[in-house]
């Protein structure tokens, strides 16, 4: 390959890389930042954590993976959480949240779920973020 080819090559890895870190950086902005705006300018009553975990899986864009009727959510990515509250313990639900690599669900849309696809909301959540979004989703019976 002559160095102009080789050239061409470097700049298309290049563009890649700095397309896939903005992509990233977006999403990542999109579950912090954004949604911590969003959060203020709704006045949410943190003191019912089912209302506020209602809130918390719109905001924290939860509708975009999972399916859940009750949040007009049809994500096709992550478990279907309809009736999650009737299957597993609320402590299994803040676990998943906080930690999802811990256990790896085997009911997404096209068979076991992938490690590392759900972002570890124990680093970006507050506990009592992670225990309202628990509580709203034991809710779902």
């Amino acid at each position: 390959m002559n160095r102009s080819g080789r050239r061409l090559v470097l700049l298309c890895l290049v563009g890649f890389v700095i397309v896939g870190v903005a992509i990233g950086g977006y999403f990542a902005l999109r579950r912090t930042v954004i949604a911590d705006i969003r959060e203020a300018t709704m006045r949410i009553d943190t003191s019912d954590q089912i209302a506020y975990g209602a809130a918390l899986f719109q905001t924290r864009v939860c509708t975009s993976c999972h399916t859940l009727t009750s949040a007009g959510s049809i994500g096709d990515e992550g478990p279907n959480l309809d009736g999650i509250g009737g299957r597993e313990s609320i402590e299994y639900l803040r676990q998943s949240i906080a930690q999802p690599n811990a256990v790896i669900a085997d009911d997404c849309p096209e068979g076991a779920c992938q490690p590392n696809v759900m972002p570890n909301f124990g680093d970006i959540l507050t506990d009592e973020q992670i225990d309202a979004l628990a509580a709203y989703l034991a809710a779902q019976q």
